[in-house]
């Protein structure tokens, strides 16, 4: 099948256009080589941590440095620090080799739509097209190069090599190299993003629909089951611990039914690219005179989709716990695939001569968009600085006050045990704990916020924290609860509880 020979001239200019935002972006993140992350638009600084936990704590052992203890990936995915992890043994700082990674896992993703176009003879262009228009979206910049989600764009690396498989196989008998082949990336999804592997579900669903041969079937099963054994070293433990973690209650497809203010623009934006597909789709579909084969292949992508347009899919079981953002990234690549399919010659003139210029309008209103809302990468302010010469002073289990000046208290969790050594009683990853431990964190926030020197005191106590870091008002407060202090500057001060 051709793809729809759109003018190279114009995609020379999409390409230029999104590339070249791309590459700034890129350019600005790297600032990340040498300055560890503060502000809040931070998941970088999470998995810094994890992966120099890695190292010193080692797999599923206890680590010390958050909550007063925790088993390391219990409540996590590990994919992704194991792919990062050779990286940091040779580079030598969790930084360098998180930034390494990120490029790298960018042409992965870019090598995987290669192959997958290579099938449908797209030509390099239009695989670059397909590329940017997923990566360059002001909602991808933001995730994957701005926040740092490295464990879902992982993710994505590994369903691009499973989709090609899937595209490969749709019209062949299912054979050993594809066994050796699906099995070992099928593992590498579960333990690399949930969501994605959730997601990855239905399109292996369209294999099975298309291959409907006993054979074919017991060979794909197989694979599933042995790429599921090769995982259980962590899958089985992270669903034994279902039961006692806080993971289940994180219900968030109920975004979908919310047009409020804050989610009123994700909301729109999901419509928008569901209704892309479908009509994307369609338009494909009859291209191939309404081939029923085509139809069962992609329906399982299609009923998916119409789940989640018509607000279905928050009240069904495990896609209801789906995060907005890997949803509309999900549909997008196959919307993207369907119309890169379209051939425009069979349609109208107006929309061969318009198109192009609607495809520059959409680069240039992403990048608008994107420069405008998605934050650039924030050097330390002064009261960073300051925390970080007050971390130099901790005595034992530290935990931060109510945050001021933009700054996020969880990249101080992450940093203090990577350059410090120190343990927190806080961090990431809630999922770590129990109930009741993120009650007596409650209880020391609030009681900060709300003057209650009482509250701030049992849950210091129960933390066992020996030294809290606050902010302005706060080191007046702290004082006035009895806590010692050691050391105040203009922003910050640091005090030491003795319970």
């Amino acid at each position: 099948m051709e793809g729809q020979n759109l003018s190279k001239s114009w995609l020379y200019v999409l390409i230029i256009i999104l590339a070249g935002y791309f590459i700034i972006r890129l350019f600005n993140q790297a600032k990340l080589i040498w300055t560890f992350p503060f502000d809040y638009a931070n998941d970088y600084s999470s998995h810094l941590a994890e992966l120099f936990f890695l190292k010193s704590c080692g797999f599923h052992n206890l680590c010390e440095y958050w909550y007063n203890g925790f088993i390391l990936f219990k409540s996590y995915v590990p994919g992704w620090f194991f792919f990062t992890f050779p990286l940091y043994e040779v580079l030598g700082d969790v930084k360098v080799a998180t930034y390494v990674s990120l490029i790298l896992m960018f042409v992965l993703c870019l090598v995987g739509l290669y192959l997958i176009g290579r099938k449908f003879n797209f030509s390099i262009y239009e695989v670059l097209t397909w590329f940017l228009i997923l990566f360059v979206n002001p909602i991808s910049i933001g995730n994957f190069v701005r926040l740092g989600r490295v464990t879902e764009l992982f993710g994505w690396v590994i369903f691009f090599f499973m989709a090609y498989l899937i595209f490969h196989y749709r019209n062949k008998e299912i054979d050993w190299k594809f066994f050796f082949s699906f099995t070992p990336l099928y593992a590498l999804l579960l333990i690399s993003h949930l969501n994605v592997m959730v997601m990855a579900q239905f399109f292996v669903l369209s294999l099975f629909l298309v291959r409907f041969h006993l054979k074919d079937w017991v060979m794909i099963l197989s694979s599933i089951i042995c790429g599921f054994l090769l995982a259980s070293f962590w899958v089985i433990p992270y669903i034994i611990d279902l039961a006692s973690n806080t993971t289940l209650d994180y219900a968030l497809g109920w975004w979908l039914l919310d047009f409020s203010s804050a989610h009123l623009l994700a909301n729109i934006a999901s419509i928008l690219v569901s209704l892309f597909l479908v009509f994307a789709f369609l338009f494909y579909w009859k291209q191939t005179k309404f081939d029923r084969k085509e139809l069962l292949f992609y329906s399982p992508i299609l009923v998916f989709n119409f789940l989640v347009l018509f607000r279905l899919s928050p009240f069904l079981p495990v896609i209801k716990h789906l995060y907005p953002d890997p949803l509309m990234f999900f549909f997008l690549i196959f919307a993207v695939f369907f119309f890169l399919r379209i051939k425009l010659k069979t349609y109208f003139g107006f929309i061969r001569k318009s198109l192009p210029y609607v495809l520059i309008g959409i680069a240039i209103l992403f990048v608008i968009v994107s420069a405008m809302y998605t934050p650039w990468f924030v050097d330390h302010s002064e009261s960073d600085e300051e925390v970080l010469s007050l971390l130099e002073e901790v005595d034992g289990i530290f935990l931060m006050g109510p945050s001021l000046y933009g700054s996020f208290s969880r990249a101080f969790y992450s940093y203090a045990p990577i350059y410090n050594h120190l343990s927190t009683a806080e961090g990431w990853v809630q999922m770590y704990v129990t109930d009741e431990y993120l009650g007596m964190l409650d209880l020391v926030d609030e009681g900060f916020k709300g003057d209650r020197c009482e509250d701030v005191v049992e849950g210091l106590e129960y933390l066992n924290v020996t030294n809290v870091i606050g902010y302005d008002y706060y080191c007046d407060f702290m004082l006035e609860c009895g806590l010692e202090e050691v050391e105040t500057l203009e922003y910050t001060c640091l005090y030491k509880f003795n319970p």
